[in-house]
């Protein structure tokens, strides 16, 4: 039998050995169709991010296309350098299907984790209730993941509808900027900016002249910020903004302690000058 690396190429008169199926060379191969034409992998790349970003899985693609997980990891990870224009109209296909979807927008979720945290829940009490992960309710609560796999969604979703109606507790201190649900007329509309609630803890009020002295006066006190906020036994994230004009609002029990703490120190000046 001829070893097919010995076989010369099926085109008259031509030297070259077949390289290919068809039994051409290289260059007649591609003359004749027979050879596998081939693309950059960045054009399949940018197909792959597009329907991932639609919210499909590798799964979803495997399943339309053919084209198996480590296939689709290899291209997205640019192990190859080019791939088949077979495959990449494999992957155009898939723009113009509808399927089924495995990951949802996370910022949804977002809204309910944070809506439980402002009413008292803790992560590791909303996990003990959906059955998510604590590490996964906090990635998406600090909006570091942009989707969510479907189980996931459903979890979150279910122990929200829940929960959301269970009598008001005090939460955790980074909890108590963020809309509790009753401050939500839909929490699933993306435009949608919630500016009051009914909560003390989330009241909010217009920072007035006043209250930009009161601020001034405090940290002039105390030499800063910092030293300021030591004192009042609060963050100082707050105090330089209201200070500068920066921060429009902020919440109405901040405001009057700081009504009240530069009141104290007026009236402590006024003593040691007497």
């Amino acid at each position: 039998m001829t070893n097919h690396t010995t076989t010369k190429c099926r085109r008259p008169k031509c030297p070259n050995l077949a390289t290919s199926k068809g039994g051409y060379c290289r260059k007649h191969a591609h003359a004749a169709g027979t050879a596998h034409h081939r693309r950059p992998v960045a054009d399949a790349q940018h197909l792959i991010n597009t329907i991932l970003n639609q919210g499909a899985t590798f799964g979803n693609i495997s399943q339309h296309t053919g084209i198996s997980h480590s296939s689709l990891n290899d291209i997205t990870t640019g192990r190859y350098r080019t791939v088949r224009v077979a495959t990449i109209n494999k992957l155009r296909d898939c723009l113009n299907q509808p399927l089924e979807k495995g990951w949802h927008p996370a910022w949804p979720l977002t809204r309910r984790i944070r809506a439980l945290r402002a009413i008292g829940y803790s992560i590791v009490e909303i996990a003990q209730h959906s059955g998510v992960s604590e590490s996964t309710l906090t990635v998406i609560s600090n909006e570091r993941a942009t989707h969510a796999t479907g189980p996931t969604n459903t979890a979150v979703r279910n122990t929200y509808d829940q929960l959301q109606h269970t009598p008001y507790r005090t939460p955790h201190h980074t909890a108590r900027n963020w809309t509790p649900p009753a401050g939500w007329d839909n929490i699933d509309d993306p435009q949608e900016q919630p500016t009051t609630d009914n909560t003390p803890h989330h009241h909010h009020a217009p920072v007035e002249p006043v209250h930009r002295a009161a601020a001034r006066y405090i940290i002039n006190s105390h030499g800063s910020p910092h030293a300021a906020s030591r004192a009042m036994k609060c963050s100082s994230r707050p105090l330089a903004p209201i200070a500068d004009g920066t921060q429009p609002t902020a919440r109405h029990d901040f405001l009057m302690r700081l009504l009240a703490h530069a009141a104290d120190l007026q009236v402590g000046a006024v003593r040691t000058a007497a």
